[in-house]
């Protein structure tokens, strides 16, 4: 006959294969759609972000429903050191002197014993045959309360100050651990003598274990031991934690040691095993303050540690250490293994969970976590009203929770009455746009899928409130891996929530996964910014392509205003490019963003602006991956044009889902014609003199730089006869020195678009010639 581990382990090895194929399908074009069907998973670790409302996550990933809930009691103390578990009631040890609390596990009003003069009740342990046990303190005294409406009777004074757990042999023995002194003590319950077995040399011992065959394993504080006993009472060190405190010790199901350890790392002091002190400050004994109380380090109405001063009546640590914690499970016959850490988290209380799981009770938060020894974590239940869940105890069929600031117990039964089904909320999907949404799929075994109800709401503000719809029901989500899931028309809404819910009738029923398909509405892009950088200036892909008819080298300066600055600084960021001058080049950049990542592609186009806004767009490239496009404006006539960038994301959308984008440049004047020089006299002066006189013009645009040299590679750049050469006609006058009347002059004259014109000059005639 299959197990039901076994069905669990095959479901989910079918569950993995229809998502690798599921992957598959939706991965095979190998290209990122926008508009294409998306789909949101929660199966796992993932789950833990969502709601668990009587439903619980097994350390395997599945959703399963956990134990029925009730609170039994809301008493008015900040804090409950433990409870205890017997047949028909809860014993709960209630701080603040509130003495000993005893709950029917029905309901109903608790029954107070008072059972000292000083009734701080911080221990208890049930036994076999129903009687309870408690723990008084200061000065501790053991307690026996029986079964039913009997009377409580003193068992034994011990010479401590705490009494911080105690435990029942099946042989009837009663052992107790102890602060101040810190020891395991054995009380005869009979006749209340005690003997002291071990002595630890620290001053809390915090927690006991029995194994199967009665031996006694106990954990400090301190150090962070556990040690066992043996019946001469000799101790061996079984686990030395790096962690100051040994919180709890527990045996599961396979004989396995469970111990809990919490503080930060390298905070323990030595353990008598021959390190030196681990402690980072300089340490002057054990410390003398233990776990007790749901209070973080530095927080108001914290107790100060008891090192160093004279014990007082109350317990002496009241806070939290800080560090988080650690459990490492201890294998009778192989290596301890760390099953679960967590660097703010504390662990509090351990309860076996069927044959080798553990419940822990945690702080801060306050969960119940359920692990198993290979360190799959689970969560059976979280309590977000308090922040520490205290204690923990039970048998398999029902257990308790105690919460502290502020307190409570909790009881879970399995298979108890449910007032409202076991249901798990997940958190909110933001598709980060109006979206339709599809297809449901809750990933159930076929036999199971009859049990499990899913629901949906959909809204457009981030937090679900009276603007967002109804839960609405969807027929047939719940399916094996290869279902199709259900449908259910939603209004078109930017967040969705989904709701699990289980039969309370049925039992074993396991989810492995949430899966909700949808389409988001595609956005449209969006041009940020355009520009046109100065005549000349071609930026090139690297490797280059061509920009103005082939890669033609370089061409070295004159170069109009702009272009000098625009070459030192960089090519546009993401794409792997260079600045070059070439003559006609012309280059338009832009930047372009879209909302959905979508890849974008681009059409440039130029239009001649007459002053009245352009109608007549001609296209001047297509299908631009790059933001960048430069090209040869002598292909142009002269004039003044405007650039339109059209961006769109079409490669990444359906057919008809298709967005644009356009922006439009300011006007740019394109200007292919050269400059004039005219009227150009060199007049001799003698001794070498030269007085040199021209005109130059700019019929299309304006003047930007001229030029005189004797030699080709001998420029000296002149000023006109105003001071600015700014418009489109100057004149020039200048004296040269020292030059050849024999020889020639050279004259240059550049415009504002790049255009060059030069003129040769006989010195000492007054008449230009070509060149």
């Amino acid at each position: 006959m299959t197990s039901v581990a076994e069905s669990r382990r095959s479901f989910r090895l079918a569950v993995l294969v229809a998502a690798v194929a599921a992957s598959g399908i939706l991965g095979a074009a190998g290209v990122s759609v926008a508009s294409s069907t998306e789909r949101w998973v929660r199966e796992g670790a993932t789950l833990r972000a969502g709601t668990f409302e009587g439903m619980a996550l097994a350390p395997d990933g599945t959703l399963v429903p956990g134990p029925a809930r009730r609170t039994l009691i809301r008493p008015e103390v900040a804090v409950i050191w433990d409870v205890a578990v017997s047949e028909g009631t809860v014993h709960v040890a209630a701080g603040e002197s509130a003495g000993l609390l005893v709950v029917p596990r029905t309901g109903g009003e608790a029954r107070t014993l008072r059972l000292d003069d000083r009734p701080e009740v911080m221990a208890l342990a049930a036994a076999p045959d129903g009687r309870v046990y408690a723990a008084t303190g200061p000065e501790g005294s053991i307690w026996e309360i029986p079964a039913g409406e009997g009377e409580p009777r003193r068992v034994a004074r011990l010479d401590a100050m705490f009494v911080w757990d105690l435990a029942v042999g099946q042989d009837g023995v009663l052992w107790a651990a102890t602060g101040m002194p810190g020891t395991v003590t054995r009380v005869d319950i009979a006749d209340g003598s005690s003997v002291v077995v071990w002595r630890g040399g620290e001053p809390h011992v915090r927690c006991l274990a029995l194994d199967a065959d009665g031996t006694v394993f106990a954990g400090t504080a301190g150090a962070g031991l556990v040690v066992r006993l043996d019946g001469a009472g000799r101790a061996f060190v079984v686990h030395d934690s790096l962690r100051p405190e040994t919180v709890d010790l527990a045996f599961a199901g396979d004989g396995a040691l469970w111990a809990a350890f919490a503080g930060a790392p390298g905070r323990a002091e030595s353990g008598g095993t021959g390190e030196p002190p681990r402690r980072k400050e300089e340490a002057s004994g054990f410390s003398e303050s233990v776990t007790v109380r749901a209070r973080a380090e530095g927080e108001e109405g914290g107790e100060e540690s008891a090192k160093g001063k004279k014990p007082s009546d109350e317990p002496a640590a009241g806070r939290l250490p800080a560090g988080g914690g650690v459990i490492v499970r201890l294998p009778a016959d192989g290596e301890p293994a760390e099953a679960w850490s967590d660097a703010k988290t504390t662990p509090m209380r351990l309860l076996p969970a069927g044959r080798d799981g553990m419940y822990v009770a945690t702080a801060r938060p306050a969960r119940v976590l359920w692990l198993a020894p290979g360190g799959d974590e689970g969560w059976l239940a979280e309590l977000p009203e308090t922040r520490t869940a205290s204690a923990l105890a039970g048998g398999p069929d029902a257990f308790a929770v105690a919460t502290s600031d502020p307190a409570a117990v909790l009881l879970f039964t399995r298979g108890g009455r449910r007032d409202t089904p076991p249901a798990w909320i997940s958190d909110v999907l933001d598709t980060k746009t109006r979206t339709r949404f599809g297809a449901v799929r809750v990933i159930v075994p076929a036999e199971d899928a009859d049990a499990i109800r899913a629901l949906v709401r959909v809204g457009n503000t981030s937090e679900p409130d009276a603007g967002w719809s109804e839960w609405i029901p969807v027929p047939d989500a719940a399916t094996p891996p290869t279902g199709a899931g259900g449908r259910v028309d939603l209004p078109r809404a930017r967040f969705l929530q989904a709701r699990i819910e289980a039969d309370p009738a049925r039992t074993g029923v396991g989810v492995a996964r949430l899966e909700l398909f949808y389409r988001p509405a595609n956005r449209p892009p969006r041009i940020t910014e355009i520009g046109v950088e100065p005549p000349g200036v071609a930026w090139r892909p690297v490797p280059p392509s061509d920009v103005t008819g082939g890669n033609r080298p370089i061409v070295e300066l004159p170069a109009p205003p702009g272009v000098e600055a625009s070459l030192r600084s960089n090519a546009k960021k993401g794409w792997r490019s260079k600045k070059a001058f070439e003559v006609g080049a012309r280059t338009l950049t832009w930047a372009a963003e879209d909302p959905d990542g979508d890849p974008l592609i681009y059409r440039v186009e130029y239009c001649a602006d007459s002053g009245t806004p352009c109608t007549d767009w001609q296209s001047l490239a297509d299908d631009l991956e790059r933001t960048f496009h430069s090209f040869d404006q002598r292909a142009l006539p002269d004039g003044v044009y405007r650039f339109r960038v059209v961006a769109s994301d079409a490669p990444g959308n359906a057919l008809g889902e298709q967005k644009h984008a356009v922006r439009v440049s300011g006007p740019v004047l394109v200007d292919n014609t050269p400059p004039e020089i005219a009227e150009a006299r060199a007049h001799s002066l003698g001794e070498g003199r030269v007085q040199v006189t021209f005109r130059a013009v700019d019929p299309r645009g304006r003047l930007a730089r001229a030029d005189v040299a004797t030699a080709p590679d001998d420029w000296l750049q002149v000023v006109s006869d105003d001071g600015v050469v700014d418009g489109p006609e100057e004149s020039f006058s200048l004296t040269l020195e020292q030059v050849d009347e024999s020889g020639t002059l050279l004259l240059r004259v550049v415009d504002a678009a790049g255009n060059v014109t030069t003129r040769r000059l006989a010195a000492g005639e007054g008449r230009t010639s070509p060149r």
